[in-house]
């Protein structure tokens, strides 16, 4: 559990073997360093996926900050130092790999990717792929939604709940992806419009909990949505639209990450400007800031874009932003930056 992977989308890949007290880089020849989101299969097989998308949407001033990837990279070896160009995810053979958002393994072996033009799925180790959703008919989801742009994917380890949002539509899998079902159809489900982004995460601890973090057009937090029977019904915990609790600010596109403790399905921490935590019959608590010193303890860089916990120990945790990796020890009450040679 001390070792970890981190990708940057201007500076390839890096390794830990320390819990981050250093890193080093593994490959700076790679025919793309611009990584956008790694995995790690359940042989141990380790995969990432190249492409900045989401930064497309900061070009106000400067230009877009954005490059298109080179699709996916797979491991070669048991260290997870060699890495392998998977050619048939070269844009030049399908522009759904320009922007590779999201990976994620399943247990039986899958591989599924959200990409720019929908998702992909491969069940040889990335050799070949297809659309899963392609064959589905899926109520109150037109086959056109299938291959809008998809940015997140997420499995829970049981293998039979998967979660997916594409065309900012959330799909839920209760059978290990045999069907789906939608649950953006307004009213009390998700929203099926007004939206930029949504993130999502299952419950380590019980995978009929679901969180969902909406972004609006502008970037600013729509709400956090949360079900307990894997999408059948949906709840807001965490209403948008208030100037004093908004952790996307106007960035919801670029920035959004939402995390559930693993051992308890009513926690759940929420990031993007800055990090924010809520527990079931609490209110929502500010837990980081990027405005204080550096020194600060509760100083953790701006921008954030995801939350890892040690799998040994939930206390432990990590934290990438835009300002490199933060860490925690005692559960995200203090925070440390651990970017040594990183």
């Amino acid at each position: 559990s001390n070792t970890l992977y981190a990708g940057a989308v201007s500076g390839g890949l890096w390794k830990t073997t320390n819990g981050a007290q250093s890193w080093f880089k593994i490959n700076d020849h790679n025919e793309s360093l611009i990584i956008s989101c790694i995995t790690q299969a359940y042989d141990g097989t380790l995969y990432f996926g190249t492409g900045e998308g989401f930064a497309n949407v900061m070009a106000s001033n400067a230009g877009g900050t954005g490059f298109v990837g080179q699709g996916i990279f797979k491991s070669t070896d048991a260290t997870g130092t060699e890495f392998v160009h998977l050619s048939n995810t070269s844009p030049s053979s399908d522009i759904a790999w320009e922007y590779v958002y999201k990976i994620a393994a399943h247990p039986n072996g899958d591989i599924y990717a959200a990409t720019q033009r929908g998702f992909r799925k491969s069940s040889d180790g990335g050799k070949t792929w297809i659309n899963p959703l392609t064959d589905i008919n899926i109520e109150n989801f037109s086959n056109a939604y299938k291959n809008l742009e998809a940015n997140d994917v997420d499995i829970h380890k049981d293998g039979k709940v998967i979660a997916l949002v594409v065309g900012n539509r959330v799909l839920i899998s209760k059978d290990g992806g045999q069907t789906y079902k939608t649950s953006s159809t307004g009213g009390n489900m998700l929203p099926t419009s007004g939206i930029s982004r949504i993130e999502l995460d299952i419950a380590p601890s019980n995978p009929n909990y679901i969180y969902a973090c909406a972004a609006k057009t502008n970037g600013s937090l729509h709400n956090i949505y949360r079900t307990k029977n894997a999408g059948d019904t949906w709840e807001v915990v965490g209403p948008g639209g208030s100037d004093s609790f908004n952790p996307l600010g106007l960035q919801g596109r670029y920035d959004n990450v939402i995390r559930i403790h693993p051992t308890n399905e009513n926690k759940v921490y929420v990031g993007g400007v800055n990090m924010w935590v809520w527990e079931e019959n609490g209110n929502w608590e500010v837990a980081s800031s990027g405005y204080l010193s550096s020194t600060s303890s509760s100083y953790i860089h701006s921008d954030h874009h995801d939350y890892v916990f040690n799998h040994d120990n939930p206390k432990i945790m990590y934290f990438a932003t835009s300002g490199g990796i933060s860490k925690s020890v005692d559960g995200g009450k203090s925070f440390e930056t651990v970017n040594r040679n990183f």
